[in-house]
């Protein structure tokens, strides 16, 4: 189930962090983006688990593991949505600049320098 999780959720977080760091960080959407996620750290477990119940294992009917890393999932995005931006923020502009130069655009910029040169411990893990 963590494997189901991780999987849905580290992408996802990733994508949304990377808006949020690097694409617009000033707009409507960011924040409420940011509020929710910071609202989200503070969900409960077992309200993650009743709300993924209702909505799938009603449908399918039947426990499965799925299920199980879905509810994962939504108790592991907020995390790693924070932990992901705060990272992409400590990138030296000049690491930044440089790949411009190179005459990246901007989502090769993104993936190719940014994320790599991102600290794999961000103040928010220690």
């Amino acid at each position: 189930m963590v494997g189901i999780a991780a999987v849905i959720s580290i992408p996802i977080g990733i994508l949304a962090a990377t808006y949020l760091a690097e694409l617009d960080p000033d707009s409507r959407l960011a924040s409420s983006a940011r509020f929710l996620a910071k609202v989200l750290t503070g969900f409960p477990s077992i309200l993650a688990g009743v709300f993924v119940y209702a909505i799938l294992v009603l449908a399918m009917g039947s426990y499965s593991a799925w299920a199980g890393g879905i509810s994962l999932a939504v108790l592991m995005l907020p995390t790693v949505v924070l932990t992901a931006e705060e990272a992409m923020k400590t990138v030296p502009r000049r690491m930044k600049d440089a790949a411009r130069v190179t005459s990246a655009a901007e989502p090769r910029e993104t993936a190719t320098a940014q994320v790599p040169a991102a600290p794999s411990e961000s103040p928010n893990t220690a």
